[in-house]
């Protein structure tokens, strides 16, 4: 399941620098790719966290009702 997010944030990512690349190419303003560039890397970074943070609560979870038999 945590490489499934990985892979998703990778993407994501990729997806972001991507935009940023062919935008500067066909000539938008710098400034509001920048704009656009910083936001969207927030939000990854910010459902990144969260991601990994239910990956880890899942697994635990998982785990503990293992060990009480359910």
């Amino acid at each position: 399941m945590f490489d499934k997010v990985v892979n998703g944030l990778v993407a994501a990512v990729f997806a972001v620098f991507t935009f940023a690349i062919v935008a500067v190419l066909f000539g938008a303003d710098t400034s509001l790719i920048t704009n656009l560039t910083t936001a969207a890397v927030d939000i990854i970074v910010r459902v990144g966290v969260l991601a990994i943070i239910g990956t880890v609560f899942y697994t635990l979870g998982k785990g503990l009702l293992k060990s009480v038999g359910a």
